[in-house]
């Protein structure tokens, strides 16, 4: 019984706030930051080093927004899930589909110095 009320005690003396949401969700995302640059293939052009890229430009995009004044709760719903879903496909390390579009060559010849319309 006595060790029951010196831990409720304890328990009271060491309890704290809870944090805001932009403070949680400040520390979340410069951890997420520094976990994905630490990897060894960041700069290399597979999918892991892209993936990492992305995951970086999408934390230091949602800090912004968070010192621009926007609302955390309303970033935590809309970007959370996206983080992590790349954070998924990271660990899974399967063949990847890059996001860059190829232009198809022109078959002919562009007259830059015409003065018609056409």
């Amino acid at each position: 019984m006595k060790f029951l009320i010196i831990t409720f005690f304890i328990s009271l003396l060491g309890a704290n706030e809870p944090q805001p949401l932009h403070y949680f969700l400040e520390k979340h995302l410069i951890l997420t930051k520094s976990k994905m640059s630490v990897g060894p293939t960041l700069w290399m052009d597979d999918s892991e080093g892209y993936l990492r890229n992305e995951t970086i430009f999408l934390s230091e995009t949602l800090l912004d927004s968070l010192d621009a004044g926007k609302q955390p709760y309303s970033l935590a719903i809309k970007h959370f899930q996206t983080i992590d879903d790349l954070r998924v496909e990271i660990k899974k390390g399967e063949a990847f589909n890059f996001k860059i579009k190829i232009k198809s060559n022109a078959s002919f010849n562009t007259n830059y110095f015409s003065s018609s319309i056409n």
